[in-house]
């Protein structure tokens, strides 16, 4: 028994066709391979078989040894005795670039400063439906508001507003707007505005926050509930600069994509969140202060940088360092400021399980077991 792929058996018997077209018969066409075979060059067999009948071009195969010896074989086998097997299909090559995180594994929380807490709770978790941390920051002085795997910040100060945007991923976008409607009132005479848009929610929190809150979907991996990206305005010119900031400093892939014409730096974190920076021609608001929290692989690689380049702002403890500046690494240029609260892998709130709550349950429809959020 002699046993080829399918697609051999086709070329065979094309090649027993043009053979026979060409008065060549099989003998000769062997001697004519196993001749050409000896200069050990491969055989584009079937071309040279067409061309004899001027037909340029057609059926063009190529042989090898291999195949030789099964046409040795075939000739000396009754048909009855081929079994045709099936192809194996190519070796799939995949871009294995894409599965590369780099150095920042998290984006864990947003800070922004607000003067007052009452407010506070009424948009973040009566109006967007989050949860206040029950744990950690539950005095007047600062509030904790989970959103999945991350938090937002809000200690009590005058308000600082986070220039740019934040992204937001919530199980229900209708749900979410329910919500909003029924604390309009609440937060008249604030900056508080919500607008539905194609596929998101545009919401304004009451000293001025912008957040796009995002039904769960593939570009947000397997977010439920959760911030998936910070976008942040820049100067012109400024993309590639953050990015090698990003690929060289902090060690993490990073590029700049052409979005609606426009320049934007997209720096991966983790496998679902992005950092990114949105070239503008128009003014940008001064830095307030507000700030950013990442976790990083490499803690010392990147310290080392900022340090050997003065841009170190606090040096808070041996888990955690701050810094500011965004600068061009190979000019020292600055390119944008955002505080980025670097944590490493040993700090003690590192995959900090937090409680978050399903925002539809209420007294008028309540579903026993089902209190805790399920992604």
């Amino acid at each position: 028994m002699v046993e080829v792929t399918s697609g051999f058996v086709s070329m065979f018997r094309q090649a027993q066709h043009i053979a026979s077209s060409t008065n060549l018969g099989m003998a000769k066409f062997l001697n004519f391979l196993c001749h050409d075979l000896g200069s050990g060059a491969r055989l584009v067999c079937l071309r040279s078989l067409s061309l004899s009948k001027g037909r340029e071009g057609e059926g063009e195969k190529r042989l090898d040894r291999e195949n030789l010896e099964l046409i040795h074989s075939l000739l000396r086998t009754s048909p009855g005795e081929v079994k045709e097997t099936q192809t194996m299909p190519a070796t799939k090559r995949y871009d294995r670039r894409t599965q590369d995180v780099g150095n920042l594994l998290a984006l864990e929380h947003v800070n922004v400063t607000v003067p007052d807490q009452a407010l506070a709770s009424t948009f973040y978790v009566s109006g967007l439906g989050l949860t206040r941390d029950p744990y950690m920051m539950v005095g007047p002085g600062n509030m904790w508001v989970n959103v999945g795997r991350q938090q937002f910040h809000l200690p009590a100060n005058d308000p600082q507003v986070f220039r740019g945007h934040i992204g937001v991923v919530v199980p229900d976008l209708d749900a979410l707007q329910t919500r909003l409607a029924r604390i309009q009132k609440r937060l008249t005479g604030t900056a508080f505005r919500w607008s539905a848009a194609k596929n998101h929610v545009a919401v304004t929190c009451p000293w001025g926050n912008r957040l796009r809150c995002h039904a769960p979907g593939p570009r947000f991996g397997d977010i439920q509930l959760g911030l998936p990206y910070v976008e942040i305005p820049v100067g012109p010119g400024t993309a590639e600069g953050i990015c090698r900031f990003y690929r060289d400093v902090m060690r993490s892939p990073a590029a700049v994509k052409k979005e609606r014409g426009t320049a934007v730096a997209h720096v991966r974190v983790g496998r679902c969140q992005t950092l990114r920076f949105r070239e503008t021609p128009q003014s940008i608001p001064a830095y307030d202060g507000h700030h950013i929290a990442v976790y990083v692989a490499d803690f010392s690689g990147p310290h080392d940088f900022l340090e050997r380049h003065d841009l170190i702002t606090q040096e808070s403890d041996e888990h955690q360092y701050r810094f500011q500046a965004i600068v061009d690494p190979d000019t020292g240029k600055l390119l944008c400021e955002i505080e980025h609260e670097v944590r490493s892998l040993f700090h003690p709130m590192y995959e900090r399980e937090l409680v978050n709550r399903n925002a539809t349950q209420s007294i008028f429809a309540y579903t026993r077991g089902r209190d805790a959020f399920a992604s």
